[in-house]
């Protein structure tokens, strides 16, 4: 029985130690037999039909808030340190505008998720980061309510579309309500030929807050760019 428990703690130990070396760099050549075509549009059942293969990294070396902490309300003025240090890479998109790779992480705790876009050195050196999608657990929806989606085309530009609820006082995503009152804002990125994403525009939607719903937020067959509320000009 003790030899049992020595082979069981040495295998932890290799293994654990395997673990550790896996950069960026290894998680992007672990998919570069699933790559994703561009253009691409982050629905959200995104989880549910990215490729089979996944792969997983430390996040220790990359010092960017979109991994060092997690929303706890819609508004997203609130947050909590993200514990985890090993994170899910399952999208990688190719090619791009210049010397760096790009691809889709998930990372979040418990029922609180995210997508964040990273980009890597052909080195496997972090370059920048940008969360694209913000969805969490509600108990009068059927799926994650989400709050913002994404898309990226083969320009390597960026757009994220994301609900914003209009009440100063934070929204959890835990609560009783069934709607709240928001306003829909898109904001266009470009990745620039060295893997960084910089803000080109913002446009808002609606003079007067609109209703959303939890059921329309976690409705997998309807997407925020193809709301219909009014462009403010």
């Amino acid at each position: 029985m003790k030899s049992i428990f020595l082979f069981l703690g040495f295998f932890l130990i290799v293994a654990t130690n395997a673990f550790t070396q896996i950069t960026f760099e290894d998680s992007f050549c672990y998919l570069s037999g699933s790559i994703t075509p561009l253009p691409y549009s982050g629905i959200k059942r995104d989880g549910r039909l990215a490729p089979k293969k996944s792969t997983y990294f430390h996040t220790e070396a990359i010092n960017s808030p979109a991994f060092s902490t997690i929303y706890t309300d819609l508004q997203l003025t609130q947050s909590i340190p993200n514990h985890y240090q090993i994170e899910s890479l399952y999208r990688r998109f190719n090619p791009t505008n210049g010397n760096y790779q790009i691809g889709g992480v998930y990372t979040g705790i418990v029922d609180i998720s995210k997508t964040v876009l990273v980009t890597i050195s052909p080195e496997g050196a972090f370059i920048d980061a940008l969360e694209v999608s913000l969805c969490g657990y509600h108990s009068g929806a059927k799926n994650d309510v989400h709050v913002m989606q994404w898309k990226i085309d083969e320009n390597m530009k960026v757009t994220t579309y994301r609900i914003k609820p209009t009440q100063t006082t934070p929204i959890p995503w835990v609560n009783q309500a069934s709607s709240f009152y928001g306003q829909r804002i898109d904001t266009e990125y470009q990745v620039t030929p060295q893997g960084q994403f910089v803000k080109l525009n913002e446009v808002k939607y609606v003079h007067v807050p609109q209703t959303y719903t939890y059921q329309y937020l976690a409705d997998e067959n309807s997407n925020f760019w193809d709301g219909n509320e009014t462009r403010m000009e």
